[in-house]
């Protein structure tokens, strides 16, 4: 069918508020960072975010232990490193700035040994002193269909991309080509928008 062109974009940060399906601020019962099982987040992610604080640079440093599964480290909106449970111990210089957000991911979970308690996110106190919100984002299909994508527009941070594909005549077996991207989530919706095909695909 050819390629699919991801003409419009939207900001995750600057639709927190539309795909949250939970924000708990501090203080938190035992002074870390809640799991995904604390707030009832059962897939996708979790945003923590703290404003206005003020920080000095420093070394952030990630453990097997608790880091469940992946978490990518933003300072004022700017992703200035990334962690995976699967390679660490792991450090990320983080420079000062007035914002930290730390986007983790649940990457899955098995069903059978040792490993079936397993609680996911970042299993730390905050990284930084400061005011820390948890935001709960499963990213379901219904939610990011409905983000309000522009052509052009992304803001700072990760971003969903959208595209269509045109099918002319009767729709026939295909896949998707994900040769040079590297890590993030494809939405497919074959029949939501007929006669069109939308693909959204967060990054």
């Amino acid at each position: 069918y050819g390629a699919i062109d991801l003409d419009e974009s939207a900001s995750l940060f600057d639709n927190l508020a539309n795909l949250s399906t939970c924000s708990v601020a501090e203080p938190w019962a035992d002074g870390k960072l809640p799991s995904f099982e604390d707030v009832k987040c059962w897939y996708g992610f979790m945003y923590f975010e703290t404003q206005g604080s003020g920080f000095q640079a420093q070394e952030l440093s990630f453990d097997s232990k608790t880091l469940h599964d992946r978490v990518q480290v933003f300072i004022d909106d700017a992703q200035v490193g990334s962690a995976y449970r699967a390679s660490c111990p792991a450090k990320v210089a983080a420079p000062a700035g007035q914002q930290m957000g730390l986007l983790v991911e649940n990457m899955g979970r098995i069903n059978y040994g040792t490993g079936v308690v397993d609680y996911k996110g970042l299993l730390v106190p905050p990284p930084v002193k400061g005011h820390w919100t948890a935001h709960c984002l499963p990213l379901r299909p219904e939610q990011v269909r409905a983000l309000p994508f522009a052509s052009g527009g992304r803001g700072g941070g990760p971003a969903f991309h959208r595209g269509s594909l045109h099918i002319s005549g009767a729709p026939a077996d295909t896949y998707l080509d994900t040769a040079g991207l590297t890590k993030g989530l494809i939405w497919v919706s074959p029949r939501s928008f007929s006669p069109l095909s939308r693909c959204s695909r967060l990054s």
